[in-house]
């Protein structure tokens, strides 16, 4: 392991040498350069080029420094609040269970996460860049107060819940691929529902969710914004037949502009529960009358109508615009695949019948 200064004053010779290493460079060599750490501030890099030099570098390394990953294969690491895991690519670095203690700015980037990427209580904006996460449980975790973005990133195969959060401060998602998981695609819940007195704030841009078990995201106590989110295939192992692809509830609020589609779930599409979702219009054929339920019987409320295809399984609406899923609602006849894509504003009150199912891996 060697360990180096980062303390370049702009345009002197070592900064025009620093910019030549990044482009010629390699990871987890001095000799080589510093193309793990291009666009990332790093007080101080600790070069890796292997496994068993890589816990040493971790109790090292404090606030503001960086851990650079020569290719390989490592085990799980815990990082010290503030520092970052850097990798040349993930197809080139595999490491297993990552986490990252109470700190500000971290940077888990270019790696392949065998294991979890686990944010402690009080992470502050931790950037997760281009990372494939197979997961040994979850994928990534964040636990109270954590806040992170997630960017060019795949989630595959995820065992349980491939994101959870459980009373995170803020998520941010944005050109990522969630596939094949085991249970939920996206989770995320404050503890108090209702009570929340600080709704985790998400931000979904550019993610696709496929063939998630269960439900491909649920908002219990989020205030979210959704763009271009497609939510597909969405089942349940043949249990109950109630694989539904978008879930609100706890008070949430949603906001979506164009672009989501929840198509191919096995029970319902979208299920609204004490919550209020105000989405874009997008014209589209009315469904069929047989899966008609009053608005008034499920207690909601809604803005001027619009049109929404219905999906497979269960189904609630009124004249002309779409509402939640009842628990006990009626089938759909249609063999329609396409998901929602309306626009009113619609607030329901819970309903009995809904039944969530926990979040696990804390």
């Amino acid at each position: 392991m060697t360990r180096r200064k980062r303390e370049v004053k702009a345009g002197s010779a070592a900064a025009v040498a620093l910019v030549a290493a990044t482009f010629l460079g390699g990871c987890g060599d001095d000799v080589y350069g510093d193309e793990c750490t291009a666009g990332v501030s790093c007080n101080e890099v600790y070069d890796v080029p292997a496994d068993y030099e890589l816990g040493e570098a971790a109790s090292q390394a404090s606030a503001g420094d960086c851990i650079a990953l020569a290719p390989g294969s490592y085990g799980e690491v815990t990082l010290n609040g503030g520092v970052s895991l850097l990798g040349p690519s993930a197809p080139e670095v595999t490491v297993g269970t990552v986490t990252v203690l109470a700190g500000a700015d971290p940077v888990v980037r270019h790696l392949t996460v065998a294991g979890v990427v686990k944010l402690r209580p009080q992470v502050s904006d931790a950037r997760l860049d281009s990372l494939h996460v197979t997961g040994s449980k979850n994928g990534v975790q964040a636990e109270e107060g954590a806040s992170f973005t997630l960017v060019d990133s795949t989630l595959a195969g995820i065992p349980e819940n491939a994101i959870l959060t459980v009373d995170a401060a803020r998520i941010s998602v944005a050109r990522t691929t969630i596939r094949d998981g085991g249970g939920p695609g996206i989770w995320v819940q404050c503890g108090q529902g209702c009570d929340c007195t600080s709704p985790t704030q998400v931000d979904l841009n550019d993610v696709s969710i496929d063939s998630a078990t269960y439900v491909g995201v649920s908002l219990l106590g989020a205030t979210a914004t959704l763009e271009a989110v497609d939510i597909v295939g969405t089942h349940d192992e043949g249990y109950t037949g109630n694989g539904g692809g978008l879930s609100v509830s706890g008070c949430s609020t949603i906001t979506s502009g164009e672009g989501l589609t929840i198509e191919d779930s096995s029970g319902f599409g979208m299920l609204v529960d004490g919550a209020t979702v105000d989405m874009a219009a997008t014209p589209m054929p009315p469904a069929p009358s047989s899966s008609t339920t009053s608005a008034a019987a499920l207690g909601c409320r809604t803005s001027p109508p619009v049109r929404a295809h219905g999906s497979k399984g269960r189904t609630s609406r009124t004249t002309g615009a779409w509402e939640s899923t009842s628990a006990k609602g009626p089938k759909a006849s249609s063999s329609s695949t396409t998901g929602w894509r309306a626009r009113p504003r619609t607030t329901c009150p819970p309903m009995p019948g809904f039944r969530r199912a926990p979040p696990t891996g804390r």
